[in-house]
């Protein structure tokens, strides 16, 4: 049993002083919301191939997202906001369109496997599906150069007594 100032101690010197999942949720081999969360979230993702409802909602909202007008904005830097410049793709007042720039060949080409439509719809059917949406950025220097999008049940927080969470795990299938 613990004393007032044990708890009061414990209250002050952590951020997240109560428990936000049961210890239930950890698995045999302690990793923390190891098999009930991938479990979950694999059922979730599977969930579209046995409900043709399911399906064809979560189709519309994958391609709809991913069949929007992406484009990069420029905001003016000397002068404020102004209705003289103007986006000529989406009429935004006070802004240039950017047509030129390392972030849009990226997100124009996520990697050599995927297309942009494909990369979004593949992340929005995750965010639909589980509520979560994970991408592996890899990178030359400090600019990036490939997104990857990740199953959400591959993903496993790692849990931290002072700051809750203190990174994530990729859990590979084997």
């Amino acid at each position: 049993m613990k004393s007032l100032l044990g708890t009061l101690v414990d209250t002050i010197t952590n951020k997240a002083p109560i428990p936000y999942v049961a210890e239930s949720d950890r698995t045999a081999a302690g990793m923390p919301f190891g098999a009930s969360m991938a479990t979950g979230h694999a059922r979730e993702l599977r969930a579209t191939s046995m409900n043709g409802t399911l399906f064809a909602i979560i189709n519309k909202l994958s391609t709809s997202v991913a069949a929007a007008d992406w484009h990069m904005h420029r905001i003016g830097q000397r002068a404020p906001r102004t209705t003289t410049s103007m986006c000529e793709l989406c009429e935004q007042p006070g802004v240039s369109l950017v047509s030129n720039h390392p972030a849009l060949v990226v997100w124009n080409k996520p990697n050599d496997f995927y297309t942009r439509q494909e990369f979004v719809e593949t992340e929005q059917q995750h965010i639909d599906l589980t509520g979560e949406g994970w991408w592996v950025i890899t990178r030359i220097g400090d600019r990036p150069a490939e997104l990857w999008p990740v199953r959400p049940d591959k993903m496993a927080p790692i849990r931290d007594p002072k700051t809750f969470t203190a990174g994530y795990v990729y859990r590979a299938p084997s």
